[in-house]
């Protein structure tokens, strides 16, 4: 049985690929990566990784003449894709999204393979939205998105997360009054702007020997950052970009990031308090909805990007290092969401429909 697993353009999308793909090997099924040329994948997937990689790029938000392009890239790629399909013969075709989901998904739909979609986010997204029409089955990563899909063909699965976050011992323990209270940031791979400029400018406002800070800052602005630390005289390790970023998560007592979808689900599978600051910019919206589903159990802080500043933040770190037993009860609600290995799940689903041993 060959499956094929295609989902890119950022992060949030190939990991959940990665995991699927690594669920179906070890249970002796061989997979085809479909990653775009363009899009992050091209630069993390390895070249151990059986992959076919396309020239695509998005559309959903570019401008008239790029979008055009876009268009043209995803009918050439679509094609390319049929013929590859009739010659190799997939059973079936997971897509997690991105712009070089759709023309795959939906060869392999033409084509007669079976197709199954995971969705990350609370807000699905367009290609998402389209190939369900044509999808068996799809899982999320959070139930709030049945409500854009045909209900009769969601299935919460949960995201699909790299290893390291299965295999963790995911109690939690606060810190002790007295003792440093430790802040994970992700101001991202990349390096998101906003949250580095928002915690340096928090700094000068905390007291220096209650906190320790593991800052992800992008590999660009690692040393500047670094620097900046030394000089407000706060403790901190400052990385670039930490492929072990599973063993910040259990050192911290408190993340404060974005509200990808991966964020979150890491932050769930961790059991970490937060500080959530959606990125204002997502299209749908969908970080701020990715944030409330953690708001609404009492597990997370949730400011806007508009509304937070250096004082509000210095202020609620504060609260929280006088109040070890809020982090405790935050950590406690987040243990009330539904947690599993979701590519195993996932994987284990689709099999069973394919080999008819129940009805998905």
């Amino acid at each position: 049985m060959l499956a094929v697993v295609t989902g890119g353009g950022t992060g949030g999308h190939v990991i959940p690929a990665m995991a699927i793909r690594e669920a179906f090997l070890k249970k002796g099924v061989d997979v085809l990566y479909i990653g775009s040329k363009n899009g992050i994948e091209s630069k993390i997937v390895g070249s151990d990784v059986k992959s076919l990689f396309l020239n695509l790029k998005g559309i959903k938000g570019k401008g008239f003449l790029e979008a055009i392009k876009g268009l043209y890239l995803t009918f050439v790629a679509f094609f390319r894709l049929l013929f590859c399909f009739i010659s190799i013969k997939p059973t079936v075709v997971v897509g997690t999204g991105g712009f070089v989901c759709f023309p795959a998904a939906f060869a392999g739909f033409v084509c007669g393979c079976r197709v199954y979609l995971q969705e990350q986010n609370a807000v699905p997204g367009a290609s998402i939205k389209l190939l369900s029409l044509v999808a068996r089955r799809v899982f999320l990563g959070f139930e709030d998105a049945k409500e854009f899909l045909p209900k009769t063909k969601t299935e919460f699965s949960g995201n699909p997360l790299r290893e390291e976050f299965l295999t963790q011992n995911r109690g939690y323990q606060p810190h002790k009054k007295g003792e440093r209270l430790k802040v994970l940031v992700l101001g991202g791979s990349q390096g998101a702007n906003f949250i580095n400029k928002l915690i340096l400018e928090t700094l000068s406002l905390l007291p220096k020997e209650d906190y320790y800070f593991y800052h992800q800052a992008g590999e660009k602005n690692r040393e500047g950052i670094e620097q900046i630390y030394k000089e407000k005289g706060i403790e901190a390790k400052v990385i670039g970009f930490a492929k072990d970023i599973h063993k910040y998560y259990f050192e911290a007592h408190l993340i404060v990031a974005r509200a990808g979808a991966m964020t979150v689900s890491e932050i769930i599978a961790s059991l970490r308090p937060s500080i959530l600051i959606p990125f204002p910019y997502a299209i749908y919206d969908h970080q701020r909805k990715n944030a409330e589903t953690l708001q609404k159990i009492g597990a997370t802080y949730l400011f806007l990007e508009k509304d937070i500043t250096a004082e509000i933040l210095a202020k609620t770190l504060k609260e929280l290092y006088e109040n070890p037993d809020k982090l405790s009860d935050m950590s406690k609600s987040l243990s009330m969401i539904k947690f599993n290995n979701a590519a195993d799940f996932i994987t284990k689903r689709i099999l069973e429909d394919v080999n008819c041993t129940k009805t998905i």
